[in-house]
């Protein structure tokens, strides 16, 4: 396993309203990953279609994007930074 020498920083993401479904709430990422926002930085990160999402550079914060699911139900989404992992340390940990 090939590790980056710079940190990776993991991210809490928070949907409001809370989707109801994984469908509902895997679409609503998909529309993030769309946002505006989002894609100048979609080469660097990655998520779990849940509620956390990693990226190999730090992300400005507060991050906070809106995305329309349909006409009148907008979804509020809310990054943010949860902690950083160092590589060294998780070297430490492999090895």
């Amino acid at each position: 396993m090939k590790l980056l020498k710079q940190p990776i920083y993991s991210y809490v993401v928070d949907i409001t309203p809370h989707p109801v479904s994984n469908r509902l709430k895997t679409r609503i990422f998909q529309l993030l990953e769309q946002n505006p926002t989002i894609v100048q930085h979609i080469a660097y990160i990655a998520h779990d279609r849940c509620q956390t999402l990693v990226s190999a550079r730090k992300l400005p914060q507060p991050l906070n994007v809106i995305v329309s699911f349909q006409p009148g139900q907008d979804f509020a989404i809310s990054i943010m930074l949860d902690r950083e992992f160092d590589p060294n340390e998780m070297t430490r940990c492999v090895l």
